[in-house]
């Protein structure tokens, strides 16, 4: 199961480069999903991806390691499901990444580069706040 058609796909290096730029301006992090349709793992890191995205704020965009790119070579990625999650602004350019990985490393991984989302029902200048 790949990512819904809503999520940018990314194949090149140099893509994934540019897209963590652009998101860097705004303070962003950029995490790229790397999976395949017929990896049996990838549909429920899908949805944990999916899950994180409404908790956390980071650009998603999709690799799919079965169609042409030179991310999986560049970033040693050997085993799927996997992730690199990029963190690019003018200061600095943090990259981390996971193959193989499960919900509760994504989790940890999107915990330590992303911001947690502001709820949207949360009223901040309510008295009984």
């Amino acid at each position: 199961m790949a990512p819904p058609e809503s999520v940018p796909r990314i194949q090149a290096i140099e893509e994934l480069a540019t897209e963590a730029a652009k998101l860097g301006e705004s303070g962003c992090p950029l995490l790229l999903q790397l999976g395949a349709e017929k990896c049996p793992r990838c549909p429920a890191f899908t949805e944990a991806v999916a899950a994180l995205a409404e908790e956390y704020a980071f650009g998603w965009r999709y690799c799919d390691a079965h169609e042409d790119n030179d991310i999986l070579e560049t970033e040693g990625i050997t085993q799927l499901p996997a992730v690199v999650v990029v963190f690019h602004d003018q200061f600095c350019r943090t990259r981390r990444a996971a193959q193989g990985a499960n919900a509760a490393e994504l989790r940890e991984l999107v915990q330590s580069m992303c911001a947690r989302k502001v709820p949207t029902n949360v009223n901040l200048f309510d008295a009984d706040f």
